[in-house]
């Protein structure tokens, strides 16, 4: 069995975890416990893993291109997405407007609009190729300065994001601060999977940990609010502060 089989076979099997985690928290009625910030995150999540996971399956550049291309769609909105379910956690989703969401969204709708047009411009990567290295064929590239700003951009969401939590952690008492604690330290594992690898310190530079992190955070996070009836969000009256108002 080849090392593109074998993990590819392993990514796919976490794939279906995460399209049944998504689906679990999309039919779950009560809107307090499950934000819809929370569920557009983990629907980010599962796109780029599953589309990342059947990368290891392609073996053509056209179709690695084409299934980056659509991991990127996830890659690009999971950061956004944290922040404001980061603000919905610690009860500012009163500040979530619909114009700060629209605002916060232009720069990933850019992003989407230059990496699926890159042919065109070399925007988003400046060149692309396909290597093998220990068996694993994936898609080299050679990042174009609109990368950079998507990267940029998305560990400030990120940053702010998790600083949010962390006032959740010193704000919080009981259970709500042990909701904070797990959550703020699920975030770390796909953060640092992800500095390794754009830093070229990867001990596999054919795999991106990245996903596999975050599938970790996630199953942290289902667990940190599904393990705790109390959710900190929860307005005195027992309902869902609305968000996007």
């Amino acid at each position: 069995m080849s090392a593109n089989t074998i993990f590819a076979s392993a990514s796919i099997l976490i794939g279906f975890v995460m399209i049944f985690l998504t689906a679990f928290t999309w039919m779950q009625q009560d809107r307090s416990k499950w934000p819809w910030t929370f569920r557009a995150m983990l629907t980010s999540a599962t796109i780029w893993l599953v589309a990342y996971s059947f990368n290891f399956l392609s073996v053509g550049l056209t179709d690695k291109i084409l299934l980056t291309k659509v991991a990127y769609v996830g890659i690009i909105t999971v950061p956004v997405f944290w922040f404001l379910f980061s603000m919905h956690f610690v009860n500012q989703s009163h500040r979530s407007t619909r114009y700060l969401i629209s605002t916060l969204f232009i720069i990933p709708a850019v992003s989407i609009l230059l990496m699926g047009s890159n042919e065109l411009h070399g925007w988003f990567w400046r060149d692309t190729g396909v290597q093998t290295d220990q068996g694993i064929t994936y898609l080299a590239t050679e990042y174009g300065i609109w990368f950079w700003v998507h990267t940029a951009y998305s560990y400030i969401m990120l940053l702010i994001g998790a600083i949010f939590i962390l006032t959740g952690v010193i704000r919080f008492s009981g259970r709500a601060r042990w909701q904070a604690l797990i959550l703020a330290t699920a975030v770390v594992f796909p953060w640092g999977a992800n500095i390794l690898f754009l830093a070229g310190l990867n001990p596999l530079p054919a795999i991106d940990w990245t996903p596999f992190g975050l599938a970790l955070s996630c199953v942290g996070f289902i667990a940190a609010i599904f393990g705790f009836d109390a959710a900190p969000w929860k307005t005195p009256d027992g309902e869902v502060e609305a968000v996007g108002g």
